[in-house]
């Protein structure tokens, strides 16, 4: 498979990981905290929901896809527990 060809494929995993993410994070906390006034700070758990998928995929999934590089790494256990 040419480079481009998985580049672009792992590009829409990581959107379809993104959403899909997202969605079941923001369902959970709209399941959990179902009072209005933590809803009125709904743009901090959208932050926090962005670096949860970030960790998870840069520790977990990005070594499962579709294009494979050298660069590859997990994070450090220190970025890893800041974020």
């Amino acid at each position: 498979m040419s480079l481009v060809v998985s580049f672009f494929l792992e590009f829409l995993r990581v959107l379809f990981i993104f959403i899909m993410g997202s969605i079941i994070l923001i369902g959970l906390e709209t399941w959990v905290f179902r009072r209005k006034e933590v809803m009125d700070y709904a743009w901090m758990l959208g932050i926090a929901n962005i670096i949860i998928i970030f960790v998870v995929y840069r520790n977990i999934l990005q070594f499962n896809g579709w294009f494979k590089s050298i660069r590859n790494k997990k994070l450090n256990r220190s970025n890893t527990f800041v974020l």
